[in-house]
C-alpha cells in the first residue's frame, strides 16, 4: 500500500509539472504571435489578436441509463456550447458547438434476486412439549448491479407447543445396533460402540424423561484393523448415501481437493461387494455446492454406473448449502423406507470442508435422518485445534452418537485421497457382515 501511495504522489507531481510547462509554452506562443502581428501587420500596439471564445460544454441526458447485456451498445449523449466572443481576423477560429459522445458505458441494469418458492414445512420434531419444523428455498438468480438482494434460504418455527401427558414411561429396548467401527485403526484408537434405544411413551414436560435413560451404549470391535483395504470390504447388505462437498469451502489449487474427495468415494465403491439386484451394498451419490444439490446417482447396486457418474461429477465451487443437501438427503432416504424406518441399514456419509457452525435448518435435517434410523458420519477437513471430542461441538448436532465415533477429522485433502488411509474410512463406514 505504501508503494502504491508513493507511486500515486509521483504521478500527481509529474502531471502538475507537465501542466505548468504546457501553460508556459502556450503563453510564450501567444506573446510571439502578438509580436509578429505588431511587427508585420499592424504597428498600433493597442490592437491585439482576439481568439474565439466559447462556453463550457453543456451535456444533455444520456439516451440509456444502463444496458441489459454486455454486448448491447452503450447510450449516447449530446454536448452543446455557445459563442462567448468572436475572434479577430488573425485569431483562432471558433470550434464546433455540437458533439455526440457515448455515455454510461458498461453500466449494467440492476437485476433483482430471484428465489424458488418455499418448500412445505417439514414434520415437527416433537409430538408435544414444543418442537421445531423448518422449510427451505433456493437462489435461482443472484442480485446484479445493486438489484434487490436475496432473502434467507431457511426458516424455522415452533410447533406442537402443547404440554405432554403427565407420566414419563419408556417402551421396550430395541436390539443392539451395528458397531460404529469394524476395528481400531491403531492400538491407541478407541474401540467402536453399539447402541440401543427405547422410545418415550409419555412425558410430563419436555426434558422430564432424560435422554441417557432412553439410550444404552456398549463397546465393541476392540481388535486392531488390518492395513489391507481388501480385507475390509463392504460386504454386508447396506445402503450408503455419500453427500459430497463441491463448494467453495474446499480450498485448494484448482480442483485438487475435490479430486481427493472423489478418489476416496471411488475407493469405497471399488472395495464394496455388489450384486446386480442390490442384495448387498448399494450407494447413492449427491453433490452440493451450486444453487441446488444434485443427485448424481440414486440408490443403486450397479458398480460401473456409480463409478462413471462419480468420475463425471463437476467441481461446482459455489455456495456450501449443507442444510439443503441434508434436506434433499431426507427425500432420497424416504425412497428406501418402509413406514418410518429404512428397509435395511442406511448410512449418510458427509464429506465436507465446511466449518459446520450452528445452523437450525442443518441440525433439523440431520435430526430427521437420525430419527428414522439413518446413521450420519461426518468427514470434516479442517485444522484440528482440540483433538478431544467433547460432544458439545456444533458438528455433534449432525453426526450420530457417540459423536467421537462418527465425526472423522483430518487436516488436509491430500490425506483424504491417500490410498494408504482408505482402510481407515472403510473400518468406519462399512459394518462387518452380521453386525447390522
Amino acid at each position: 500500500m505504501k508503494k502504491i501511495m508513493k507511486r500515486a504522489e509521483e504521478f500527481a507531481s509529474d502531471c502538475q509539472e507537465s501542466s505548468e510547462q504546457f501553460q508556459r509554452e502556450m503563453c510564450g506562443l501567444i506573446e510571439m504571435r502578438q509580436s509578429v502581428y505588431w511587427k508585420f501587420v499592424a504597428g498600433n500596439q493597442n490592437k491585439v489578436i482576439q481568439d474565439c471564445k466559447v462556453s463550457d460544454w453543456t451535456a444533455e441526458q444520456c439516451s440509456k441509463k444502463c444496458i441489459q447485456t454486455k454486448d448491447e451498445a452503450s447510450g449516447t449523449q449530446k454536448l452543446t456550447r455557445k459563442f462567448v466572443m468572436a475572434g479577430s481576423r488573425y485569431g483562432a477560429p471558433c470550434p464546433a458547438l455540437n458533439r455526440t459522445v457515448t455515455c454510461n458505458e458498461g453500466v449494467m441494469c440492476p437485476v433483482d434476486c430471484k428465489m424458488t418458492e418455499w418448500t412445505g414445512w417439514a414434520k415437527c420434531s416433537r409430538k408435544c412439549g414444543g418442537g421445531e419444523q423448518y422449510r427451505t428455498r433456493s437462489v435461482q438468480q443472484a442480485a446484479v448491479s445493486n438489484g434487490a438482494v436475496c432473502g434467507v434460504t431457511a426458516q424455522s418455527k415452533l410447533c406442537n407447543v402443547g404440554a405432554c401427558q403427565s407420566a414419563c414411561t419408556f417402551g421396550a429396548w430395541s436390539p443392539w445396533g451395528a458397531c460404529s467401527k469394524r476395528c481400531k485403526w491403531s492400538k491407541s484408537s478407541p474401540a467402536g460402540h453399539s447402541s440401543r434405544k427405547r422410545p418415550v411413551l409419555t412425558e410430563s414436560k419436555p426434558g422430564a424423561c432424560k435422554a441417557e435413560d432412553a439410550r444404552q451404549i456398549q463397546k465393541c470391535n476392540g481388535q486392531t484393523c488390518s492395513r489391507d483395504p481388501d480385507k475390509l470390504k463392504c460386504n454386508s447388505p447396506h445402503d450408503i448415501l455419500v453427500v459430497l462437498d463441491g463448494s467453495e469451502s474446499i480450498e485448494s489449487d484448482g480442483d485438487s481437493a475435490f479430486k481427493s474427495a472423489k478418489n476416496l468415494v471411488k475407493g469405497l465403491v471399488e472395495h464394496s461387494s455388489f450384486s446386480g439386484d442390490g442384495d448387498l451394498v448399494r450407494y447413492a451419490l449427491m453433490l452440493f455446492g451450486a444453487a441446488r444439490p444434485q443427485l448424481l446417482a440414486p440408490m443403486s447396486g450397479d458398480k460401473q454406473s456409480l463409478l462413471t457418474k462419480l468420475a463425471a461429477a463437476p467441481f461446482k465451487n459455489g455456495y456450501s448449502n449443507v442444510a439443503e443437501a441434508l434436506a434433499s438427503a431426507v427425500q432420497v432416504s424416504q425412497l428406501a423406507t418402509a413406514g418410518d424406518r429404512p428397509l435395511r441399514p442406511e448410512t449418510l456419509f458427509l464429506i465436507t470442508g465446511n466449518s459446520l457452525r450452528n445452523n437450525v435448518a442443518t441440525a433439523t435435517a440431520a435430526r430427521k435422518l437420525r430419527a428414522v434410523g439413518v446413521r450420519i458420519i461426518v468427514l470434516q477437513v479442517r485444522d484440528i485445534k482440540d483433538p478431544i471430542v467433547h460432544g458439545d461441538e456444533s458438528v455433534c448436532q449432525l453426526a450420530s452418537a457417540p459423536c467421537a465415533d462418527n465425526w472423522v477429522r483430518v487436516e488436509s485433502w491430500d490425506e483424504v485421497g491417500d490410498p494408504t488411509s482408505l482402510a481407515k474410512y472403510l473400518s468406519t463406514v462399512c459394518p462387518l457382515k452380521g453386525d447390522a
